[in-house]
């Protein structure tokens, strides 16, 4: 027979039994939700990335037209007054003439810039190589190679050719890198980057303090892009150079 104790016990869990159930099933339930939404705040931070790309271009195609427009009315103004005017009058409007030629040449790379004719129809190789002439000056050379022909999705490219771009640049801003090699090695499941320069006293410290605060913005903006398209990257000292390395996984790769 039983007892007082384990009729006590019985009623509990009689008693606690549905509670246990409905707090299961909260838990349960609420895993699906967490889930669910943290599924849609990817794919609302995946679309923000587009609508940056997408007004990018369409920011450098309205300024396109523009330029051109203009350029055309402007060069016809200038020829008219070239043609009533001579001597000292005639060598100002030249001054000018070339002075807005300068200007256009400087808004015409800064529209390259913004978005490059590699990206308006997608070609990975073209892409970087034009990439690599708009970051070298005088003061520093980028150079790029592609190595094989298989090449990710262009969708992959768009990020990939941002983050590439902000390795680059903060390696000339804050790492005074000279020179730059970007190398694209099309291998068996990824296409692989590695952006290459000089391990300069600069830079090193450069690379430390972004360990001890990786959450500036430049740094940010490379990891998300990059984690959108499950890409790995590594960051590689030694031989007295810097190579930041990028591993991006073809379609059928992607885990």
């Amino acid at each position: 027979m039983l007892n007082s104790g384990d009729s006590l016990l019985i009623s509990l869990f009689i008693v606690l039994t549905p509670a246990i159930a409905i707090l299961i099933g909260t838990i349960l339930y609420s895993m699906r939700l967490v889930n669910r939404y943290t599924k849609a705040i990817a794919r609302l931070y995946r679309a923000s990335f587009k609508g940056v790309d997408y007004e990018r271009k369409r920011i450098a195609r309205d300024l396109h037209d523009h330029l051109g427009a203009h350029a055309v009315l402007m060069s016809e103004r200038f020829e008219d007054a070239k043609a009533h005017l001579s001597g000292e009058s005639l060598g100002k409007v030249q001054e000018i003439e070339s002075s807005f030629a300068q200007f256009r040449a400087e808004t015409h790379r800064m529209v390259e810039y913004m978005y490059p004719k590699g990206l308006v129809s997608p070609n990975w190789q073209e892409s970087f190589s034009l990439l690599s002439q708009q970051l070298t000056t005088k003061d520093h050379s980028v150079e790029f190679e592609f190595i094989g022909e298989r090449t990710p999705s262009s969708e992959k490219l768009h990020h990939t050719y941002w983050s590439v771009q902000e390795i680059v640049i903060n390696a000339i801003k804050h790492s005074k890198a000279a020179g730059i090699q970007i190398a694209a090695v099309s291998e068996n499941k990824y296409l692989t980057i590695s952006i290459t320069y000089k391990a300069t006293d600069q830079g090193t410290s450069w690379l430390r303090s972004k360990k001890q605060n990786p959450e500036n913005y430049g740094t940010l903006i490379i990891n998300d892009r990059l984690d959108i398209i499950n890409a790995g990257q590594d960051r590689i000292v030694e031989n007295g150079c810097i190579t930041h390395l990028i591993t991006i996984p073809y379609e059928d790769s992607d885990s």
